[in-house]
């Protein structure tokens, strides 16, 4: 059975919660207990990227234990810096943002450093709502 990338993303998303939710269920339902969850993405809502974030919003907020409200900001400006540097540098980090990147993200730290404020190798990835294939010439 082939599962589709949202269905993916969102177990994913599921296991991950359930083993916090196993080392302490009422301490994490409790923290996220009448709280938003803000999903932050470095592209605008017309996108592929803010299409992503919002099917992804809807559908994953009912795995987050104490069921917050999960909101979608989008921080469009210098091809997803200006989101990663707030994400990185601004944003609380206690699990009520978490940063949903533009997939150049990374290169965009080593190719255009200027206003990078963030390093990528610090981010902890939790998952990729989508397969984004990399092709290189020969």
């Amino acid at each position: 059975m082939k599962l589709t990338v949202v269905q993916s993303l969102v177990a994913a998303t599921a296991i991950t919660l359930g083993f916090a939710q196993t080392a302490s269920a009422d301490a994490v339902s409790d923290f996220y207990a009448d709280k938003q969850v803000t999903f932050v993405v470095g592209a605008g809502a017309g996108g592929g990227f803010g299409i992503n974030a919002r099917i992804f919003a809807k559908h994953v907020a009912k795995y987050f234990p104490g069921k917050p409200t999960i909101v979608v900001q989008h921080m469009q400006g210098s091809g997803g810096v200006k989101a990663a540097n707030y994400v990185f540098n601004v944003a609380p980090k206690d699990g009520s943002y978490i940063h949903m990147p533009v997939s150049s993200i990374c290169e965009n730290q080593l190719l255009r450093p200027k206003g990078v404020r963030f390093n990528c190798a610090d981010f902890n990835w939790i998952g990729s709502i989508s397969d984004i294939p990399v092709e290189f010439g020969v």
